[in-house]
């Protein structure tokens, strides 16, 4: 299971996990939610 952080074009921080299936070379969503205030902290200082 990977996680991916970001921020979308409307301005919200957000942690996505997915299971990478190369095979297909697909993404399979698991969850996606809004950052925590400390994922943010952490999300800002790379």
């Amino acid at each position: 299971m990977y996680g991916a952080f970001g921020q979308t074009f409307g301005g919200r921080y957000l942690a996505v996990f997915f299971i990478y299936k190369p095979a297909t070379q697909t993404a399979l969503v698991i969850s996606a939610r809004d950052m925590s205030d400390k994922e943010r902290k952490t999300y800002g200082r790379k």
